[in-house]
């Protein structure tokens, strides 16, 4: 089995970097709602900075948390797993093979007829151009549509 999906940059993205991010969203509006009972800030920079960390949440809860954390290629199927749970997707069952470049993390998403959508982080390598496709959706996408013929 060969491993299609990153790891590292994934545990950051839903490990360390959502507690950091969530601890400097705490501190900052926690501070803001200080300097507002003391009369120091106005109210609308304290609205501001909610607005702010509701759109951060609904990005995480939209684009990061749905991501698998590991895909393994294993010829003619491939092993998802998500938490504890894990699942086979036989690549005849893929209907489409997406990128996405403008979202950050960068993202493939399968469509499989049972599995319903599995979005994953491609791996990166060092030298990778990230404004061109990654070669593994190439590959994805040929591998599905010969198999399913």
């Amino acid at each position: 089995m060969k491993r299609i999906s990153s790891t590292l940059i994934l545990w950051w993205y839903k490990g360390i970097g959502l507690w950091v991010l969530g601890a400097i969203a705490l501190f900052a509006n926690s501070y803001a709602f200080y300097l507002v009972l003391r009369g120091q800030l106005s109210l609308v920079w304290l609205l501001a900075l909610l607005l702010i960390t509701a759109c951060g949440i609904a990005y995480i809860r939209k684009l990061v948390l749905p991501l698998a954390d590991e895909v393994f290629d294993d010829g003619n199927t491939l092993l998802v797993r998500r938490g504890r749970d894990s699942i086979r997707i036989p690549l005849a069952d893929v209907g489409t093979v997406e990128y996405s470049l403008v979202f950050d993390p960068p993202r493939v998403v399968l469509q499989a007829g049972t599995a319903g959508k599995v979005a994953f982080m491609p791996y990166l390598t060092p030298g990778m151009c990230i404004f061109r496709e990654h070669p593994l959706v190439a590959e994805l996408r040929s591998r599905s549509k010969s198999s399913a013929s």
